[in-house]
């Protein structure tokens, strides 16, 4: 089950990177809610949270890399609607 565990971490983190890449590429985020990123960011927060609480680590690698990737997200969409 560990090995399944760490397949969905992979996949589901690794699901992001063609986004960060797009937003570094480009510095657009204007078709992305804030809201739904905020609550997603602090979503994965708080599994990384619980991931380490459990002390599960599929759940702590995912949730760490995808809060990284997220919180990067959210900072693009922030600060372009500051230039806004």
């Amino acid at each position: 089950m560990e090995v399944i565990g760490f397949l969905a971490a992979f996949l589901t983190t690794i699901a992001f990177l063609p986004q960060v890449y797009k937003i570094y590429k480009s510095n657009k985020t204007d078709d992305l809610s804030l809201l739904t990123f905020s609550l997603f960011t602090i979503g994965v927060f708080c599994w990384l949270s619980y991931g380490i609480y459990i002390k599960n680590h599929p759940v702590i690698l995912a949730n760490a890399i995808t809060f990284l990737l997220a919180l990067y997200i959210l900072i693009k969409i922030i600060l372009n609607l500051k230039r806004h």
